[in-house]
């Protein structure tokens, strides 16, 4: 089999399982159909590793030739911006006329008011043709199979999945020590990874905090990024008393934030909606227990693994209770990170992604009885829990 990956621009979070694919021997091309964003190349994310897979700039001038090798039975197509950009729409409506099987990854929409609801009638309309010809749909977490079903897709071809972060040795290298002399010992440390604007909710952390602030609890906030948000959240630290125990870094390189990960606590994502929030593998990945909100489709991650939560959207309540939780379980110990690694690594690594598509694509071309079932929600009992 062929695997081609149609992507609109560079892609680090589809990267992992391409490199998985390409370890284990298969053929695979990328076409790049558009330069990364300038906002995600000053994050150092400008150079993509696709291990060895061919990577491609397709034309709309050469399209036809660029496909005439590739649209047999054996030839895997996987696309995402379908609807969005020209090229891989043009690829699609091709390719949509061959054999060649035909893949659709996509994250949720936002399904909020009234634009959400707006959204759902014009994914419904669009994608009518191809709900017949597009062979599956890996649709990212729960909120991604549940969009998929609103707009029309049978249930049988949706299957659930995740992007796959870069899981090398730079994860849990150097792994933080069981006490940072940088900083009280004690001190439990919670971080929030992503912009600053009003869709990512931190002011729902902020008052989750300053609601257990006064309890005796020794704990610290680092908010990494930047945006609109900043002046009014700084603001709002201040006025809720927590100011002296919440910290601003600004935007981290990639680099930055994987290191910064090896050495906090706790990552809490509280977004009103995330399709799906990939900072929450890296947090994983680093052996960072994590707090997910249900509107963002990396919730699926938190479900399954031992001392991490998910919460609704919203409920400073519920957030506050989960955290006292967390503190109370004390510091992230060097045990408890390293296992914590390896756990991730086998539920959502470049490794155990890419098979979880081979075992997609089985299926997806000799129906079994058995669906492949997503790596996340495998048991973890071969896992000791009590160093997790």
């Amino acid at each position: 089999m062929n695997f081609h990956f149609w992507q609109t621009s560079p892609n680090e979070h589809e990267s992992g399982w391409i490199r998985g694919l390409t370890n284990m021997g298969h053929s695979v091309r990328v076409y790049i159909c558009g330069d990364m964003p300038q906002s995600r190349m000053s994050l150092g994310l400008g150079q993509v590793d696709y291990g060895v897979a061919e990577i491609i700039r397709p034309s709309l001038v050469h399209m036809e030739e660029c496909l005439q090798s590739c649209s047999t039975a054996e030839d895997l197509h996987f696309f995402t911006g379908i609807k969005e950009f020209q090229l891989n729409r043009m690829a699609y409506s091709l390719l949509s006329r061959s054999q060649a099987r035909l893949f659709y990854i996509s994250e949720s929409k936002d399904i909020r008011g009234f634009k959400g609801v707006m959204r759902l009638l014009r994914d419904i309309v669009l994608d009518y043709y191809r709900r017949r010809r597009i062979d599956a749909v890996l649709a990212m977490g729960e909120l991604g199979t549940k969009w998929f079903r609103r707009i029309g897709f049978d249930s049988s071809r949706i299957f659930e999945f995740c992007y796959a972060v870069a899981d090398s040795s730079s994860h849990n290298r150097d792994i933080a020590p069981d006490h940072d002399p940088g900083r009280d010992a004690n001190s439990f440390k919670v971080a929030y990874v992503g912009q600053l604007i009003k869709r990512k909710n931190v002011d729902s952390l902020l008052m989750a905090l300053a609601s257990i602030n006064n309890e005796g609890l020794s704990f610290t906030l680092e908010i990494i990024g930047s945006g609109e948000e900043e002046v009014h959240l700084r603001q709002n630290a201040s006025s809720l008393g927590i100011a002296s125990v919440v910290n601003f870094l600004g935007a981290m390189k990639n680099d930055e934030l994987r290191a910064h990960m090896r050495e906090s606590d706790l990552l809490v994502l509280p977004s009103a909606w995330d399709g799906w929030g990939a900072v929450t593998n890296e947090a994983l990945l680093a052996g960072c227990r994590v707090g997910v909100s249900l509107m963002c489709g990396s919730s699926v991650l938190a479900k399954n693994m031992p001392k991490c939560f998910t919460f609704p959207s919203g409920d400073v309540h519920t957030l506050a209770s989960e955290l006292r939780k967390q503190i109370a379980y004390g510091r992230v110990t060097q045990e408890e990170r390293a296992t914590k690694c390896v756990l991730a690594r086998s539920m959502i690594g470049e490794v155990a992604i890419a098979k979880y598509l081979l075992h997609i694509v089985d299926f997806v071309i000799a129906p079994a009885n058995n669906r492949p079932v997503q790596p996340w929600e495998l048991p973890t009992t071969q896992f000791n829990h009590r160093k997790l």
